[in-house]
């Protein structure tokens, strides 16, 4: 029984801490526009070959931007605050796959959420968010010797 206890404590410690790997996001800031600032997270960053990286990207919207979404997307946007994006690069011929866009309000509750099961993958635009993500995120090839 103290052994049961002591593992639910120490579980307990590494959650309200922010200690657990996967716990905490440490969102770096890559583009900005008048729209919104552009984050990826530095902790979340898998590479499954030495070509792709896999990314999550946070959107933190001005209220010009949130005022353009409203205008696109309607009213049920009108307190939106953030939004995280799943997507994967491939470095070596410069294309985005999205898979995942959850909008979220100033209060934290989902707004929308959409799933991308398909890849689709697309060229990265020059001097995009999308380019600059992959300056930021792509590894430079490994020389051989």
């Amino acid at each position: 029984m103290e052994k049961r206890l002591g593992v639910i404590l120490v579980i307990s410690v590494l959650v309200l801490s922010g200690c657990a790997r996967g716990w905490s996001a440490e969102w770096k800031q890559f583009f900005k526009t008048e729209y919104s600032q552009y984050y990826f997270d530095s902790e979340t960053l898998v590479y499954p070959s030495d070509m792709n990286v896999r990314a999550s990207v946070k959107l933190v919207f001005t209220d010009k931007g949130v005022q353009s979404t409203v205008e696109t997307l309607g009213r049920g946007y009108e307190k939106l605050d953030y939004s995280i994006q799943s997507l994967e690069i491939n470095c070596a011929v410069k294309t985005i796959n999205l898979s995942r866009v959850v909008a979220y309000s100033k209060s934290g509750d989902v707004i929308s959420r959409e799933e991308y099961s398909s890849p689709d993958w697309r060229p990265i635009s020059l001097k995009t968010p999308y380019e600059a993500l992959l300056k930021a995120v792509c590894k430079p090839p490994k020389r051989q010797k």
